[in-house]
């Protein structure tokens, strides 16, 4: 218990003061459809700095500039995802671990890292449509 009170304290004060900042600025009303604009809004901004290119974990760690500028947006993105969770009053670390134990599941470890079937790849569709289609009937 006190180690998940330990992991769980700082969301928790993070969601307070992303709170504390709204209010402080008559923001804390927004409507969920305003929220889901300004978190798809973030996430273009995020997309926008691979537009051109498909720079490497080793290469963004590299440009500092870079780094910092993606940093920043995915920040924003999750700041606008904490602010949805709160204002539809949700847990949202807990629905993450529900949802990652979900998609455990739904992309088996073994089945996908076996046969290296990485994102995208016409292999990893492949794999995930056979995998669908044979847990369907179950």
């Amino acid at each position: 218990l006190t180690n998940l009170l330990l992991l769980t304290y700082p969301m928790l004060k993070l969601q307070k003061d992303i709170k504390k900042y709204l209010k402080e600025r008559g923001w804390d009303k927004l409507a969920p459809a305003d929220i889901s604009k300004g978190i798809s809004i973030e996430a273009s901004e995020l997309l926008e700095h691979f537009q051109w290119g498909s720079p490497t974990v080793e290469e963004i760690k590299k440009d500092k500039e870079k780094f910092k500028e993606v940093q920043s947006e995915v920040s924003d993105v999750f700041i606008y995802c904490l602010e949805m969770a709160d204002r539809l009053g949700f847990d949202l670390e807990k629905t993450a671990h529900e949802k990652l134990e979900k998609v455990r599941v739904k992309y088996p470890a073994k089945l996908f890292k076996e046969s290296k079937a990485l994102p995208g790849t016409d292999l990893y569709w492949k794999i995930k449509s056979e995998y669908r289609n044979k847990n369907k009937t179950k």
